[in-house]
């Protein structure tokens, strides 16, 4: 970094987790961040030999709060993939929140704020028992930008655990790219309608000789995170309850079953196989 200086280089500010939100703008972590992702939008779009149509965008954790960010100011992506990070994170459980608590981190850095501008299919993926982000914030994140593009998918996945490389051998954002870029099989939709604790689950969009089979996932009480030790992996902010899974009954992509008694809050999640890899999309996180 001297280095730089003394060339007349400028050292962007290192990730210091949103604490710089109330100095000057150039200081400010995220906002180098989200403009200097721009600003790569912009080179690649003069680049000649790649097609400006074509270009996605995608980030894991930090990564994809950033891309949750930059899809509301920068709407010339052909999609979005944000992996763990989402909009909503001041509603986060997890220790997400607490970085998205301040007056004014709220007040220039909500990406909801921004996600009605959102036109582009948005593929939301995270985990279920993240310690960093909470699912109730991917779901919001979903449902708010599901409207502007039907093509929109969430993907909640159960023992995924947190990391690039985690991220990076899900298939699900692979094949989700394709089918904007080059108009391959898109990810399926579930759609679900529940009639008292009656529940109905359709996979929409499934080719005819892929392999379908829903899974419910449950809490018995609403979602509540804690910090502690959590089966000896180490002290941070995690889920107090352990997800409980119920198998649902599937016939021609059609799902039927009931809503466990002891549950209050759920989801349901769809998996089949597309080229020949697991691909798993879920209905957001809600009550009861």
């Amino acid at each position: 970094p001297a280095a730089l200086a003394q060339e007349g280089y400028t050292v962007a500010p290192t990730n210091d987790e949103m604490t710089s939100s109330e100095g000057p703008v150039e200081d400010m972590w995220m906002y180098h961040a989200v403009t200097q992702v721009i600003l790569s939008s912009n080179i690649l779009r003069a680049d000649t030999c790649i097609c400006p149509d074509q270009i996605g965008i995608s980030g894991v954790s930090w990564g994809g709060v950033i891309t949750s960010l930059t899809i509301g100011y920068d709407d010339r992506f052909a999609f979005a993939i944000p992996i763990y990070g989402s909009a909503y994170l001041d509603e986060s459980h997890a220790w997400m929140g607490e970085k998205f608590s301040g007056e004014a981190t709220q007040f220039l850095w909500l990406a909801q704020d921004r996600l009605d501008r959102v036109r582009f299919p948005v593929l939301w993926q995270c985990w279920n028992d993240d310690t960093c982000f909470s699912i109730n914030s991917n779901c919001k994140s979903y449902l708010h930008a599901l409207p502007n593009n039907g093509d929109s998918r969430l993907s909640v996945l159960h023992n995924m655990g947190h990391s690039h490389r985690r991220a990076w051998v899900r298939r699900e954002p692979l094949i989700f790219a394709d089918s904007v870029i080059k108009g391959t099989q898109k990810i399926p939709q579930i759609k679900v309608e529940i009639n008292g604790r009656d529940i109905v689950a359709t996979a929409e969009g499934c080719p005819t000789d892929a392999r379908v089979s829903f899974k419910l996932y449950y809490l018995t009480e609403p979602m509540r995170y804690e910090r502690y030790n959590k089966k000896g992996i180490g002290v941070d902010t995690y889920l107090v309850e352990d997800w409980k899974i119920a198998e649902l009954a599937c016939e021609n992509g059609v799902a039927t079953g009931r809503i466990p008694a002891d549950a209050a809050e759920f989801y349901v999640e769809l998996e089949t196989t597309l080229e020949e890899a697991p691909c798993v999309v879920t209905s957001p996180y809600t009550s009861v």
